[in-house]
């Protein structure tokens, strides 16, 4: 099972929904934010797509980076390339044509914040 998959919810709506198996929360490493980057791009790109929401099938939003795989990193420009790719894919939805709207559940802890705040729109319950 994928960490990140979209949903089609209809009406030109998609979910890009973030469950990690096997544990209690989400957290972003190097693979959800190459595949979260896929996504953007492809939905943006998508003309049958009107907007997206960011949500999560745990009891929490994002609650960060995965803290095994930055303790591995090697260099500080192995730390900067992380650091970028999450900037440009952030910043892709940001712009994005399309209003992207995060809807917040529990916690929204660093990166997760910020890939919150990077949307149009945010709904926390």
């Amino acid at each position: 099972m994928s960490m990140i998959r979209i949903e089609d919810q209809g009406d030109g709506v998609r979910t890009i929904l973030f469950d990690r198996p096997e544990s209690p929360h989400n957290f972003m490493n190097q693979e959800v934010v190459e595949r979260l980057h896929s996504m953007v791009r492809d939905l943006v790109a998508d003309d049958t797509v009107k907007g997206v929401v960011m949500a999560s099938a745990k009891k929490s939003f994002l609650v960060g980076g995965d803290l095994k795989e930055l303790q591995a990193l090697k260099t500080p420009s192995d730390a900067a390339a992380i650091i970028e790719d999450v900037q440009i894919c952030m910043r892709d939805i940001e712009l994005a044509p399309k209003p992207f709207v995060a809807a917040i559940n529990g916690l929204a802890l660093g990166g997760g914040l910020e890939i919150a705040l990077s949307c149009s729109y945010r709904i926390a319950a």
